[in-house]
């Protein structure tokens, strides 16, 4: 109601009572706006279902199975930028009629795209996990709905995996569901790319105490993402808000694994050795050091500026110089989050 999708909407309606009931009435859907110039668009993707209405210009959508995109296929295409889609599917075409004349049972098998376009006044309508792309002829404008998948029905997940077991949006919703190790890392393999899901995984092994999971996920990913960035797929201010994003996550688990360690020591205090401490910090540290690389990246990165700013004012503050004494001072000292962000940038 408050963004500026429902602020436009009412807009053109004169006021909320006017809204058509389907938009006013519906809770379970986020309403979206967007706008974009001719010769881009939006690169693949997948999420809960989806409508979308042109009110101007003219686009091509592209559209894979929810079970088809993956392996080969997945790593050539999600990380792709959208004007470079229409000739990558050209190729894989032309690779697929090749296979076909050639007599090569490998390279016929490659799945197909279905693709539409779609003119002012018409509406796509997309399922639940159906990857999608778009491709923008002219100047568009669009309005468009998404299903709230925290406000969908509890069983939503289980359905979801029975129909596509191979989809990683099913997979995710499934393992947020459960709560399942293997399933968190089987989500991941189908879709390395997804950050969304990088960071579900990394909440599941905050919420369960297992730091050294927690921080192998984040590695994994900064190394998956100086890949893609090799390959050309990601500019610098993109990565820079990637490292950005795994830093804010790091950085608000260091309290948590510093109040393990707190617990843990009991009341005779807190001492260097105590394992949960070290893996605070360790993470601060990992934390500290994404947002170093951030920032190189992309020096006016905002969340990266934001995380440096905190870190250096918990770093700085008294308290955590205090405490970093008593902790190298016989017998012990106490943990906490100002002291490991001193460390970790020390």
């Amino acid at each position: 109601e408050n963004g500026a999708a429902g602020r436009l909407c009412f807009d053109a309606f004169g006021s909320p009572e006017r809204a058509p009931a389907l938009l006013a009435d519906d809770d379970l859907t986020q309403l979206t706006f967007g706008m974009g110039p001719a010769g881009d668009g939006v690169m693949f993707h997948a999420h809960t279902a989806t409508w979308n209405a042109l009110m101007y210009g003219s686009k091509d959508w592209y559209f894979f199975h929810p079970d088809e995109f993956h392996g080969e296929l997945y790593e050539k295409l999600a990380m792709l930028e959208a004007r470079a889609i229409p000739q990558e599917l050209e190729a894989l075409a032309s690779e697929k009629r090749s296979a076909y004349i050639g007599d090569n049972p490998a390279g016929s098998s490659t799945p197909s795209v279905m693709k539409c376009t779609q003119r002012p006044g018409e509406v796509i309508y997309i399922p639940d996990g159906w990857w999608h792309a778009t491709f923008s002829h002219t100047e568009t404008a669009c309005l468009g709905g998404q299903r709230h998948k925290d406000r969908l029905p509890d069983d939503w997940a289980d359905e979801l995996y029975r129909r596509w077991p191979g989809s990683g949006l099913a997979l995710g919703a499934l393992a947020k569901k459960r709560g399942d190790a293997a399933l968190f890392e089987a989500t991941i393999q189908r879709e390395p790319y997804n950050l969304r899901f990088v960071m579900e995984h990394m909440s599941h092994l905050k919420a369960v105490g297992n730091w050294n999971g927690f921080r192998r996920a984040a590695a994994g990913h900064r190394a998956r993402m100086l890949g893609v960035r090799k390959r050309g797929l990601l500019a610098r201010v993109e990565l820079a808000a990637i490292f950005g994003q795994l830093a804010e996550s790091m950085y608000h688990a260091v309290e948590a694994a510093s109040a393990a360690a707190v617990a843990k020591a009991g009341p005779g205090g807190l001492s260097m050795e105590v394992e949960e401490f070290r893996d605070a910090l360790g993470i601060s540290h990992d934390a500290y050091k994404l947002v170093e690389e951030a920032l190189t990246l992309d020096p006016g990165s905002p969340i990266a500026n934001a995380l440096s700013e905190a870190i250096e004012t918990r770093a700085n503050s008294a308290d955590a110089q205090q405490m970093l004494q008593r902790l190298k001072t016989p017998p012990q000292g106490v943990a906490s989050l100002n002291v490991a962000n001193l460390i970790a940038r020390e």
